[in-house]
């Protein structure tokens, strides 16, 4: 059974070339090496953050490369959590850049 909002998703997997393998996953062939940057890019972040050094800051645009990445695993792999949780880390990487870089 499809749900009511299974069209906008189709249109859009059209656009970006998606190649549908199943119902619930279709393959992408970039999203593998999207999500191990994204997670590379998440442990750095984190790590720059943990050492609390001038250069902490960058790690929370480490964090936000990451939550971006995942954003987009997660919207192709139709897993709603992961982009509800992504999107918060955004709005707090969004936060962690101002305090860090912008003031």
């Amino acid at each position: 059974m499809r749900s009511a909002s299974s069209g906008v998703f189709d249109g859009l997997r059209g656009r970006f070339n998606i190649e549908k393998h199943s119902e619930a996953a279709p393959r992408v062939f970039w999203l593998n090496p999207a999500k191990w940057v994204g997670m590379i890019s998440g442990v750095a972040g984190a790590v720059l953050v943990a050492l609390n050094i001038d250069i902490s800051g960058y790690g929370f645009l480490l964090f936000l490369l990451s939550s971006l990445l995942w954003s987009m695993a997660g919207f192709i792999q139709r897993d709603n959590s992961l982009i509800v949780l992504q999107v918060a880390f955004v709005g707090i990487n969004m936060v962690g850049i101002y305090r860090w870089l912008v003031i």
